[in-house]
């Protein structure tokens, strides 16, 4: 058991390293698409110049000749054709991969098309889930003990208060209404949520079964679950 434990910690650990170093890799290739967009321009300058004026292409063959452009494209096209072989070979090893790492998802990234969307997957997610903690993610200076007083809720925290989980909608409008630019933080039991208005995302954190009941709860309200 242990030789098998060591085992895999070894083989965690290579998957690991293989994985960040092929993503910082392909985030300086990633850089290509902007290349390639530059190429798509020029050539599409290039051929309205010659439609209206067809009598430059003796200019434009003389500049290819001179400047051995048809020589660098035809290095540069077998590279890109290479690279393509390359990715699709590989296509289903990163299918495989994603597909065995997806069985330990334990967060989710959701939007929605209206702020009051995510009160409702909250409510519907947690509104049984007893006492739920909430945080807001005020900037300015907030009496928490006063919001609480005035929300008819617990302070449980220099930052936060509990709520029941029947009145968690009126607590998060409340929040949502009177400090539209500030975000909060939900937690109950093996969950916790945190809305970021300014980005416009609703991320979970939970065990992989809670996050695929979450997803039944996003389509429901039309949401969208990001992929990442």
């Amino acid at each position: 058991m242990e030789e098998d434990l060591g085992r895999l910690t070894d083989a965690l650990k290579k998957l690991q390293k293989v994985i960040y170093a092929l993503n910082t890799e392909l985030r300086e290739v990633f850089e290509l698409k902007a290349t390639l967009q530059e190429l798509e321009e020029a050539y599409k300058y290039l051929s309205s110049v010659l439609e209206t004026s067809p009598e430059l292409e003796r200019t434009v063959a003389q500049f290819v000749r001179e400047n051995d452009i048809l020589v660098t494209f035809k290095e540069m096209r077998a590279r890109y054709d290479a690279l393509s072989t390359v990715l699709r070979r590989y296509e289903d090893l990163l299918s495989d991969v994603e597909s065995r790492l997806e069985r330990y998802r334990n967060y989710r990234y959701y939007m929605f098309k209206e702020d009051d969307d995510v009160v409702r997957f909250l409510d519907l997610v947690l509104s049984r889930a007893g006492n739920v903690v909430v945080r807001p993610l005020i900037v300015d200076t907030v009496d928490i003990g006063k919001m609480a007083k005035d929300l008819s809720v617990r302070q449980s925290g220099k930052f936060s208060f509990e709520v029941p989980g029947e009145k968690l909608a009126e607590v998060l409008m409340y929040i949502m209404k009177r400090y539209p630019k500030a975000g909060f933080v939900v937690r109950a039991n093996t969950l916790k949520a945190t809305w970021k208005p300014d980005i416009g995302t609703l991320r979970v954190e939970s065990e992989k079964e809670r996050i695929l009941e979450c997803d039944r709860v996003a389509q429901r309200l039309d949401g969208t679950i990001l992929d990442i």
